[in-house]
């Protein structure tokens, strides 16, 4: 059985894929999606991404921010076997605004039926939905299951992309190279987060009603931070201090400490597979993330993550409930390098001060979380879906905050009750 038309329709709108067609033609397609979302922890704020300003719970209990967006795509067909693809997204930014942004600015060529490539700015291919991650028309959810998702907050990368397709038996086969460049902004547009160059490998086969994927992307952090900066140049100055003093033990510890918190062309892997099943009356989907940031598993400022969710839904008609489970945890060590507090006079002093601040800079940026969710799609109107959604999301002990913005320091409620409500669609 084919998969129903309202992923098909959707999934068009927000992915162009290098095949171009033989009549040169224009069109203007878009997508959007009107959101609200109530959490009842007033300590801690659910968003769905870092590069979120605020979202739900303790600025306000219920936020209109967090899923809203505007999309429109235009495609060109402008020669044979050639198409241009720019595509406008407003959604909630690290500045408060929905200033509009260039998502896709790409120009893809149809070298034969198996080959193709493209080059520009297009989405980045960490996820198995990437190629359509802010078309909330296109899955199930209210949102992506935000456990697995808010690991890449990157969704565009500027470079190029090779495909080959081919097809055999009822399967079809494609195999996808990607190199790319790409920054996003957070923390009000302190920090920003740069990556590049990225190179990522991606195989994908399907049928009419499976589809598997596997992902592995190879990349370099670099790391803006200005709320770090002035703990880094305390341990430096530490270090320094020990090591003139003769001790250069410590200070070896020290300079250790300082370079967890640095992020300058810091190598990342990432490795993704995935599986969907869809025969028009079910669907089931489950993916699975590794990020790794640390070196030998040590402590890290952006910590090495393991996540995955298990997804099932059922149409009856127009109606869809669905379900799904999902976990994230870190799996680096969460202590951080410890300075020797065996150490001369008021020295002493402030490695247990350092020891005590860097801990907590750890924890707050560690994430583990598991969240069970349930909800139901209804099919309302023609190119539109109304969603409503219920997660109940539960921290790990261990850590500071998950997909999560916390204030005042550890959250003391480690549950959270959010739910969504949106309507998607597509034009």
């Amino acid at each position: 059985m084919m998969r129903p038309a309202y992923l098909s329709l959707a999934v068009a709108v927000a992915l162009t894929t290098a095949h171009a067609a033989e009549d040169r033609s224009f069109a203007i397609r878009g997508f959007g999606t009107i959101g609200a979302v109530h959490s009842d922890n007033d300590e801690i704020d659910f968003v769905t991404s870092a590069m979120q300003a605020n979202g739900a719970g303790h600025t306000r209990s219920w936020s209109g921010t967090i899923d809203t967006k505007l999309g429109v795509q235009a495609d060109w067909n402008f020669a044979p076997d050639w198409t241009a693809t720019v595509q406008l997204l407003s959604k909630a930014r690290y500045d408060n605004s929905f200033k509009p942004t260039l998502e896709w600015a790409n120009v893809a060529y149809q070298i034969n039926p198996e080959w193709s490539v493209r080059l520009g700015r297009t989405a980045f291919p960490a996820y198995a939905i990437s190629a359509s991650r802010n078309v909330g028309y296109s899955y199930v959810w209210v949102r992506p299951p935000v456990d697995v998702y808010v690991q890449v907050p990157m969704t565009w990368s500027d470079g190029a992309d090779l495909f080959y397709r081919t097809s055999f038996g009822d399967y079809n086969l494609l195999l996808h190279a990607n190199l790319g460049w790409m920054k996003v902004r957070g923390g009000g547009g302190s920090v920003e987060v740069k990556a590049g160059p990225s190179t990522g490998l991606i195989a994908t086969l399907e049928d009419e009603r499976f589809s598997y994927r596997a992902a592995y992307i190879r990349n370099k952090l670099t790391m803006v931070n200005p709320n770090v900066d002035p703990l880094v140049a305390g341990y430096t100055r530490y270090g320094d201090a020990l090591r003139d003093l003769g001790f250069a033990g410590p200070a070896s510890r020290a300079y250790a400490a300082r370079d967890s918190l640095i992020f300058d062309d810091r190598p990342v892997t990432f490795r993704a597979v995935s599986v969907s099943y869809d025969d028009g009356t079910w669907l089931a989907q489950g993916e699975y993330t590794q990020r790794r940031t640390s070196r030998y598993g040590e402590s890290s400022l952006v910590p090495d993550m393991d996540s995955w969710y298990l997804s099932l839904g059922r149409r009856f008609g127009n109606w869809t409930p669905y379900t799904y489970y999902s976990r994230q945890r870190t799996t680096n060590s969460l202590v951080p390098p410890q300075l020797d507090t065996a150490v001369p006079g008021p020295l002493s002093a402030v490695a247990g001060e350092l020891n005590g601040v860097l801990q907590e800079v750890i924890l707050g940026s560690s994430a583990g979380s598991h969240t069970m969710a349930a909800g139901l799609r209804w099919n309302a109107f023609k190119n539109t879906a109304l969603k409503l959604q219920w997660e109940r999301v539960s921290l790990d002990d261990a850590v500071n905050n998950s997909s999560f913005f916390s204030f005042g320091g550890r959250p003391q409620q480690r549950k959270a009750d959010v739910v969504s409500i949106s309507v998607d669609f597509v034009f």
